[in-house]
């Protein structure tokens, strides 16, 4: 009987000591706690999510796809994870994908926020090369055809490379203008004929 009051003496008078350390490393440790927001949780999440947003005679205009949207009540907004946007010029013909790492979709889904790393590309067709597009941190209006970021982008085409920083695409109807904003610099390949 005494053997075991000792050792239940000795394993919490460890743990008193584990716990005295790990407090005092704590203390001497400066940094940065991060602060959860515990009022700020989904209410609602959905796996394998497929979104179509339409135009107004009723065609497909973007079609939303990703493993996990989390929707957020108190802004009616949706959190992302690894987004895929496909652009449609018409009915059936894709004319844009977008792949990002993550993704904040606004409350109406006025505007789509793409997070990290963001690949646009715009598939060929009929007097349309392809296109590749890579940047950071983009931000698309779908009611307004439009896609824009501030961060460095690098377009690549059949037979040129361009760099610039900050620019500005049209991804539906009009043409798929690209505007650079500052920066622009490229490099441009003879055609092989």
């Amino acid at each position: 009987m005494a053997r075991t009051w000792l050792t239940w003496l000795i394993v919490f008078g460890f743990g008193v000591v584990l716990a005295v350390t790990d407090w005092i490393q704590e203390l001497a440790t400066p940094g940065i706690t991060p602060s959860v927001d515990t009022t700020r949780a989904p209410d609602s999440v959905l796996e394998d999510y497929r979104i179509t947003l339409h135009a107004e005679d009723g065609q497909p205009r973007y079609h939303l796809t990703g493993p996990r949207l989390s929707h957020f009540p108190d802004d009616d907004s949706n959190l992302l994870d690894r987004p895929q946007l496909t652009v449609y010029a018409s009915a059936h013909d894709p004319a844009w994908t977008v792949d990002a790492e993550s993704g904040l979709l606004t409350a109406g889904a006025e505007e789509l926020l793409l997070n990290g790393p963001v690949i646009l590309e715009r598939l060929p067709g009929p007097g349309r090369p392809p296109l590749r597009i890579d940047t950071r941190d983009l931000r698309i209006e779908p009611d307004n055809d439009l896609a824009e970021t501030t961060q460095p982008v690098r377009i690549t085409g059949e037979n040129y490379v361009v760099d610039a920083v900050g620019a500005r695409a049209r991804l539906y109807d009009q043409g798929s203008l690209v505007e650079l904003h500052s920066q622009v610099r490229g490099r441009h390949d003879p055609i092989d004929r």
